[in-house]
């Protein structure tokens, strides 16, 4: 038997194609300038969002594994062909993989564009260039630009960028930072993974990564093995009692088992060193295939009126201060907290008041988003007594700032943080805005430091600011007590958000 091992393995070897055996990389080239100036995922909350599953899979969106052969095109194959497609998939929940294969996203449209070295198709490329066409761009089909392993030089024509655009990204974030915990990593791939919503990584591997047999279910890769480079894959699932994630490679699906590989927590926390979550576009289609080949025809394309396309979009907000302690589930003590009531200003909807008329200087509180879509983006800020402005979401620090989305409906973000309250600091009106939006909304910082020359209240002022993109009525209407609304978004005619501000007094 062992004798059969030894001649299997040595047949096998001789029909590896070539680039297994002898790649040193596979085609991810890796900055951590270029990973930190990409947004990071703020620290989402929500108990459906903190209690996963025990285990997820999306494999049964995947289309069948490309073969990037001797090229260093795994850029494209992650982003384009891998991640993009898998997300149309779960969007029209389409489970055919023949479907899916017939109608995946171009691996080429991607790499030819951002490709490294323009006269060596064995070079690599930036995952963060791959992720900035996407959502400027879109990516086409592989069928209307399909993968050459001689010819990275062509480039899409007139035709295939109009295709493109209707696969463009919303957006996209880092998952982790580079100085996060190991052990934390598989946290927050899990938690997003959670959403049924794939991740693209980028992994160190080692020789014995090309190694892989047919049929081999994981990869174990030893500590004493040295990474020899850096790959793009995308991540489609995990296991938390097994304690794996899987991957989906481009190899061709003769690779691992048909394309996949097992690689248990420890060995994905140490060698996993980049992690992206993309947002999609809304998509409104049930049909996996494209019903054109352009995006609709508007004023930007035809010289005449837009053609309206609206998107729901709502969410709530709410104003809480802590009242007590609890003992979670660990044995932990946790703050308790209390809503407070609202009830709206009648002469201007989307403005609240808090029942209780008065608070002290000095009132700790929090604020929360939640019901807010997938992909839709939350603005927060404040105005205290003395007119000074805060940003409060999306976060900015020196080095970091924090993505704006929203990455599920499930999901809350509580600012500051779950265990950090902000404090009423002088007597007087404290104004709270919370935008919410269906697109990032253009000049958002340039606008916030704008909004004090604006004269009248702050609902005014914010009207002045903001008016130009927020819904108008009656495509926006407002609960008369929570702070809540429902809406339609008019990207077209650049109606994006909704604003609810809060008034609250202090002495």
């Amino acid at each position: 038997m062992r004798n059969n091992k030894l001649l299997f393995a040595l047949i096998w070897a001789t029909f590896l194609p070539a680039y297994w055996l002898t790649a040193q990389s596979a085609g991810l080239l890796v900055s951590d300038e270029k990973y930190r100036q990409i947004p990071v995922l703020p620290a989402y909350s929500g108990v459906k969002y903190n209690e996963i599953p025990v285990k997820v899979s999306l494999k049964k969106y995947c289309p069948v594994a490309g073969d990037q052969r001797r090229t260093g095109t795994c850029v494209g194959w992650a982003v384009g062909y891998g991640a993009t497609t898998i997300q149309r998939a779960i969007q029209t929940q389409t489970t055919d993989k023949a479907q899916i294969t017939q109608y995946a996203n171009s691996a080429a449209f991607i790499y030819n564009q951002v490709r490294a070295n323009h006269t060596d198709c064995s070079e690599g490329a930036y995952l963060e260039d791959a992720l900035r066409v996407l959502k400027e761009k879109g990516d086409c089909l592989e069928a209307s630009f399909a993968f050459n392993p001689d010819d990275c030089h062509s480039l899409p024509n007139d035709q295939t960028f109009l295709e493109a655009q209707q696969f463009k990204a919303q957006d996209y974030a880092a998952v982790f930072t580079l100085d996060e915990e190991p052990k934390n990593k598989i946290g927050k791939v899990c938690k997003v993974l959670a959403t049924q919503t794939p991740l693209v990584v980028g992994m160190g591997i080692t020789k014995s990564f090309f190694d892989l047999l047919p049929g081999a279910t994981q990869w174990d890769p030893a500590d004493s093995e040295t990474v020899n480079g850096y790959h793009a894959l995308v991540l489609v699932g995990y296991n938390s009692v097994e304690k794996y994630v899987e991957l989906f490679n481009s190899f061709g699906p003769s690779w691992g088992q048909n394309g996949f590989i097992r690689v248990n927590f420890a060995d994905f926390e140490r060698l996993c060193r980049y992690a992206y979550v993309i947002v999609p576009q809304p998509n409104t289609s049930t049909t996996f295939a494209p019903t054109a080949t352009a995006p609709p025809v508007t004023a930007a394309t035809s010289g005449e009126a837009p053609v309206s396309a609206q998107y729901a979009l709502e969410g709530a907000f709410a104003f809480r201060q802590p009242s007590g302690s609890v003992t979670n589930a660990y044995g932990e003590e946790v703050m308790f907290f209390e809503e407070i009531s609202t009830k709206v200003v009648p002469e201007w909807p989307g403005n609240y008041t808090t029942e209780r008329p008065v608070f002290n200087v000095g009132d700790v509180f929090q604020l929360v988003a939640r019901e807010v879509p997938k992909g839709r983006y939350i603005y927060v800020f404040s105005q205290n007594a003395q007119k000074e402005i805060n940003l409060h979401f999306p976060r900015r620090q020196e080095n970091m700032a924090s993505a704006g989305f929203m990455l599920e409906k499930t999901v809350e973000i509580v600012i500051p943080s779950e265990d950090v309250l902000l404090q009423i600091p002088m007597p007087g009106y404290e104004h709270l805005c919370i935008l919410y939006s269906h697109a990032a909304i253009p000049g958002f910082d340039q606008r916030l430091a704008q909004l004090n020359q604006h004269n009248g209240t702050f609902a005014e002022q914010v009207e002045a600011t903001f008016g130009d993109v927020l819904i108008k009525a009656p495509n926006a209407q407002f609960s008369p007590q929570k702070m809540s609304f429902k809406a339609l978004a008019d990207p077209v005619q650049h109606q994006l958000a909704v604003a609810i501000t809060l008034k609250v007094y202090a002495q």
